[in-house]
This record gives C-alpha cells, sequence and structure tokens, in this order.
C-alpha cells in the first residue's frame, strides 16, 4: 500500500493496534496523572490524525490521553504535550487541522522521524518527568541504538531526568519475510541491530519473541502483543524500566483479547501451564518472586492469579491465610506491603 492511501481506508490490525494503545493510556494516564508532573508524548511518526470514517489515529488518541491527565481530580500533572512529526508536508498541513482541538498542548515538526528524535531529546524533553514514546516507523528506519538512545538520554541525571517508556509497533511478518534479501537494507539492519540470528527463528511467533527477549537482556523491561490479519503477522511491543508499566501494559492486552471473542486478529497470548509448573518444580516460589517471573516471561498478573488458583498449594510464611490471599501485586514487590506467601505445585 502507498503511503499516500495509507489513511483513507483502515486496516484491521491497525485498528486493533490503536484500540491497544488506547486501553493502555486509560490506565497509564490515570496512574501517570497521579504521580509525575510534566508528561510528553512523543510521536515521531505521526501521520494525518485520523482515517477514513473519522476513525482516530494514534495522535488523537494520545493527546486524548493527555489532555485527561489535566483533569485527574486530585492529580499531579500540571503540564502535558504532544510532541508529532510527519515528513510528508502534505499530511503534516492535515494532522494540524486534525489536533486543532489541542493546539494549546502540541507542538508539531515536519522531519525525518530519526532527526526528530534527536531533536526532542535534546532540546524538548529535558522540560518533562515524564515520557511516552509511541513508534509507528513506515519506513523501518528505526533501531535498536535508537530505542537505547531515548532511554540513554532520558534517564540522563546530568541532562534530562526524564522517566520514559516506549511503545513499539513492529509489522512482524513483513520484516521476518524479507529479512535476507539484501535490497532491504533497512529490514536487514534493523534484524542486524537485535544481533538476531537468521537461522535461529523459523516462525514470527518465535521471531517476536527473540526480539522481546534481546529487549529484556539490554537491562529494559519488555511485553509483547501478537497481532494477526490472514496470513500477516504484527507485534506491538511495550519497553519500560519499570515492572509496573509491563503489568498494565499486559492488562490491555488481556481486555482486547477479550472483547476479540473468535480470536480474529488476536493472537491467543501462550499458555502459563508449562513454564511455570517447570519453575515450580525446581523450587517454591514467593509472591514477590512470581510477580516478576510472569511479567519478565510477558505473562499477564491475571494469567498468573488463574495458574495459582488452579495449581499449586499456599504456605502463608507471615500472615493469616485467606481463601482469596495471593498478594501478586506491585506494592508487594516493592515492598509497600511486606505479607510473605509461598507457592508450590499441588500434590
Amino acid at each position: 500500500m502507498a503511503r499516500e492511501d495509507f489513511f483513507e481506508k483502515i486496516q484491521p490490525h491497525t485498528l486493533l493496534k490503536l484500540n491497544v494503545l488506547k486501553h493502555y493510556l486509560d490506565a497509564y494516564a490515570e496512574i501517570i496523572g497521579r504521580v509525575f508532573s510534566s508528561v510528553a508524548f512523543v510521536d515521531p511518526y505521526a501521520g494525518i490524525g485520523k482515517y477514513e470514517g473519522n476513525i482516530e489515529g494514534s495522535p488523537l488518541i494520545l493527546c486524548q490521553a493527555a489532555k485527561h491527565m489535566l483533569e485527574i481530580e486530585r492529580g499531579k500533572t500540571k503540564k502535558v504535550q504532544y510532541l508529532g512529526n510527519e515528513l510528508n508536508s502534505e499530511h503534516h498541513g492535515e494532522l494540524s487541522k486534525n489536533l486543532e482541538n489541542f493546539k494549546d498542548i502540541t507542538k508539531l515538526f515536519n522531519m525525518d522521524g530519526k532527526d526528530f528524535l534527536k531533536e526532542c531529546l535534546n532540546k524538548y524533553i529535558y522540560n518533562f518527568s515524564k515520557a511516552l514514546f509511541f513508534i509507528d516507523p513506515f519506513d523501518y528506519g528505526y533501531l535498536k541504538e535508537d530505542i537505547d538512545l531515548i532511554f540513554e538520554m532520558c534517564g540522563n541525571a546530568y541532562i534530562n531526568r526524564c522517566s520514559c517508556e516506549v511503545i513499539l509497533f513492529l509489522p512482524t511478518s513483513h520484516v521476518y519475510r524479507f529479512k535476507t534479501l539484501t535490497q532491504y537494507r533497512k529490514i536487514n539492519n534493523f534484524i542486524n541491530s537485535y544481533g538476531i540470528e537468521i537461522k535461529e527463528d523459523t516462525t514470527p511467533q518465535k521471531f517476536i519473541e527473540k526480539i522481546r527477549q534481546n529487549i529484556q537482556n539490554s537491562g529494559k523491561y519488555c511485553a509483547s502483543v501478537e497481532l494477526e490479519e490472514k496470513s500477516n503477522t504484527y507485534a506491538l511491543f511495550f519497553i519500560g524500566n519499570n515492572l509496573y508499566g509491563v503489568e498494565k501494559f499486559l492488562e490491555a492486552r488481556d481486555a482486547c483479547v477479550k472483547k476479540d471473542v473468535q480470536l480474529s486478529l488476536f493472537a491467543s497470548p501462550d499458555s502459563i501451564d508449562y513454564k511455570l509448573t517447570q519453575e515450580l518444580e525446581k523450587n517454591a516460589l514467593l509472591n514477590i518472586e512470581l510477580y516478576e517471573w510472569a511479567l519478565k516471561n510477558n505473562f499477564s498478573i491475571k494469567q498468573l492469579k488463574d495458574f495459582l488458583k488452579q495449581k499449586t498449594a499456599r504456605e502463608f510464611v507471615n500472615c493469616k491465610g485467606s481463601s482469596n490471599a495471593y498478594y501478586v501485586d506491585y506494592d508487594h514487590y516493592r515492598g509497600k506491603k511486606n505479607e510473605q506467601v509461598r507457592f508450590s505445585l499441588r500434590r
């Protein structure tokens, strides 16, 4: 599909991608709006803001989340801004029109996506205490190094001190299909930047998991959602420094999967049973250990609790037992609450 035709009729996987983004931002805005005083939303490949049929694109979804943060009762956020970029001059003009109602919180650019990223990191992000980057590259120009640069610059105590998260969309089957063809140099470079050996990955699904693991092995947390459209596979990755963000992202995935009853676009998440059974056969695990294990392995807390209810026995180490007590949550993981429960396989 030509770039010029892209916004005329929305594709099913694009609609689902935007639904996941909206679900996540519904939770994100409520949480972040009560913690951080200033928040930036960064969108390097913004497009025109909406699709045929008045369907909202990422710019409108991000702007609505930003605006909501300012309206949260007893919220802490007092400053928000949407930093959007569109290289195509005609599309940039359409974007400006479609974001007219949000002009008080938007700053728009007409640049190459990677140049825009550097501009934001060097000149704007230092004004905010929190930033969310939504990266949906049309030309596969982003590399692992670009993602790493975001976290390096945002976390630099001498420059920005800005906490950040990245949501990355990847048309997986397309990248996977052309990754060995030298004429697709940008795709080749993307694959190489993640250190993936071509012969290691026999399916797009394994390819998604390999990217997720490589991102996580570089010192960040990463969760993924798999989308399907006929024979094509797509993925949405959440990348951050905080497990609570991963928890909320996977909650959004579960909510979307639940609505997609026939799994016409969402691939059903992997079952937790085999992997967690293996872990618990080695050793019993505490509630805080299980919380971290589940999220680092791309399983939601709901999946974890369902397994624990059906397959495990509980030992309440320092607290009174209760049939509904599992204590697998962020407050216990961070030590804000101290109840300890040890889980083992039910015999």
